[in-house]
């Protein structure tokens, strides 16, 4: 949700995500907000049914099976617990290895079959000789293969593992993924601590910005959108319809305007007060330069 919320910010509420300055800001409004959602759902989880009989695991315990079959609901966390308490812990062999090499090395196609040209597999016994087949390497000069029709090519482990570590080369190592700057721009702590007491007023004035499209009146016949597409897929064909309610986000997309619309004139007028000095060190500098020629 948060993240559709930011797609929203973006093309309706004036987010430009290239702009330090407004990024610094969402850090600001919403990150603790954002922390504290995934510490409730880590420690709430999504409630489970009570388990069936069957899903119990016969060698349990006689006490262990009373405290399952008493169990109402489970939590995520809950149910990881009594999977491992019942089942042991899983170890997962290829962790760490990318899809695309289990599926090469350990998928359902096997070991990879050689054949002659010429043939297909189809009424070849595998335990022809090269000799027998007319179409064989030696008559057609295919010096490549060297294994039957239907016979399994003998492996190399310690090749094969040369193999598998040269093709899981590519995926350590990888760029890092550039995370967008955010920068603070105010000068001066004081400044700072202006921009949050300005904001706190202007919230508790409950007072709406207009230009950020929070407004309802700025809203057309269908009012303030209930949904939000994401788009993906490489051509950005796949569309997500992401549910935000209004009565939970549209009060975020205000604090988001209120802020944005009092950092931009806080960063206006200290602009403008740091214009004025070095004007007024400019001139009291070419005073001097004046007044020491006379």
């Amino acid at each position: 949700m948060w993240r559709a919320f930011f797609y929203r910010l973006e093309r309706r509420h004036d987010l430009d995500v290239k702009n330090r300055t407004h990024l610094w800001l969402l850090h600001h409004l919403f990150l603790d907000a954002i922390n504290e959602d995934c510490e409730t759902f880590d420690r709430s989880g999504t409630p489970i049914p009570s388990l069936e009989r069957d899903m119990i695991n016969p060698k349990c315990s006689s006490f262990l099976k009373s405290f399952l079959n008493n169990i109402t609901h489970l939590s995520l966390k809950d149910m990881r617990f009594m999977g491992r308490l019942q089942h042991g812990e899983y170890t997962d062999n290829c962790d760490g290895i990318h899809p695309d090499i289990i599926e090469e090395y350990y998928g359902t196609e096997g070991c990879q079959v050689h054949r002659h040209q010429g043939q297909t597999g189809a009424g070849h016994p595998s335990d022809e000789s090269e000799g027998e087949e007319e179409g064989s390497s030696s008559d057609n000069g295919d010096e490549g293969v060297s294994a039957s029709d239907g016979e399994e090519v003998e492996i190399n482990v310690e090749e094969l593992s040369a193999r598998i570590a040269q093709d899981h080369e590519s995926y350590f190592h990888h760029a890092p993924v550039k995370v967008p700057k955010h920068a603070n721009s105010f000068n001066s702590e004081e400044l700072k601590n202006v921009f949050k007491e300005t904001l706190t007023d202007v919230c508790q004035a409950g007072h709406i910005p207009q230009g950020f499209g929070v407004d309802p009146r700025e809203w057309d016949e269908e009012g303030y959108p209930a949904f939000e597409v994401i788009q993906s897929g490489r051509r950005g064909t796949k569309e997500l319809w992401v549910s935000l309610p209004d009565f939970l986000w549209h009060p975020r997309a205000v604090l988001w305007a209120q802020a944005l619309d009092v950092l931009t004139c806080l960063l206006s007028m200290a602009e403008m007060d740091s214009n004025m000095e070095m004007d007024g060190e400019s001139d009291s500098g070419s005073g001097s330069e004046s007044s020491s020629s006379e």
